[in-house]
Formats: structure tokens, C-alpha cells, sequence
């Protein structure tokens, strides 16, 4: 049962990451697009892994009420009670806003990718103008 959950999930998770190697196949060279697609989960990996539970920690923190302090040398503790509004408010602004910037990268992509499409599509019309200009003088 657990490994068929376990397997479901793997394949919806797989699906819904499927939109992200789109853009890899069509702007890259065929010969690079394994290096592409490692670059691209390597940056997405450490650019989620990394600050995403330092930010979540943080805005955690932050919204604490009381803390229950132990008595050792670092006068560290844990949090007692929290302030459940505005737990609630932080996480749902940091995933939206996370969302925003991950929607503006993906605008940017598409605005630079349709500026290159097109200078490329000039550079064949001249290629072929010129062709035809060869084609003509001989």
C-alpha cells in the first residue's frame, strides 16, 4: 500500500515539473541539454533547500508569544505559545510571494526567449536574401 502511494505521488510530482524542462529542450543546443537541465536543478535545489527553511524558521520565530527559557549557558528555548493570525498571514504572504517571483523569472524567460526566436528568424531572412542575391549574379 505505501509503496504504491509512494509511487503515485513520485508520478504526480514528476507531472507537475514537467513544464520546467520545456524551456531547457527548446533553447538549448541538443548536445547540452543534460548540462542544462543539472544547472537548472542544481540552482533550484540550492535556491529552495537552502533558504527556504531559514526564512520559514525566522518568520516562525517572529511570531512567538512566549518563550519558555532554559536555564543553561546560551539561555535558549523554544516557543510556548504562538500568534496563530499571523503565523497564518507570514506563510501564505512567503509562499505568494515566492509564487510572484517564480511567475516574474518565468515572464522574463518567455519575453527573452520570444526576443531571440525573433532576431534568429531575421538572421535567416538575411541569410536567404543573401543566398538570393548569390543565386542571382552568377
Amino acid at each position: 500500500m505505501t509503496s504504491k502511494l509512494l509511487s503515485h505521488l513520485t508520478s504526480l510530482w514528476n507531472k507537475k515539473n514537467m513544464k520546467h524542462n520545456f524551456p531547457n529542450f527548446r533553447c538549448v543546443k541538443s548536445d547540452q541539454t543534460s548540462l542544462a537541465m543539472g544547472t537548472q536543478w542544481m540552482i533550484a535545489r540550492l535556491g529552495g533547500f537552502v533558504p527556504g527553511p531559514i526564512l520559514f524558521g525566522i518568520l516562525i520565530d517572529d511570531v512567538c508569544t512566549h518563550w519558555l527559557r532554559s536555564h543553561d549557558k546560551n539561555n535558549e528555548g523554544s516557543c510556548y505559545m504562538y500568534d496563530n493570525y499571523w503565523l497564518g498571514r507570514y506563510i501564505v504572504i512567503l509562499a505568494y510571494g515566492w509564487k510572484a517571483l517564480e511567475l516574474a523569472f518565468f515572464s522574463l524567460s518567455l519575453w527573452f526567449y520570444n526576443i531571440n526566436q525573433r532576431i534568429n528568424q531575421m538572421e535567416e531572412v538575411e541569410q536567404e536574401e543573401k543566398e538570393e542575391e548569390k543565386g542571382l549574379e552568377n
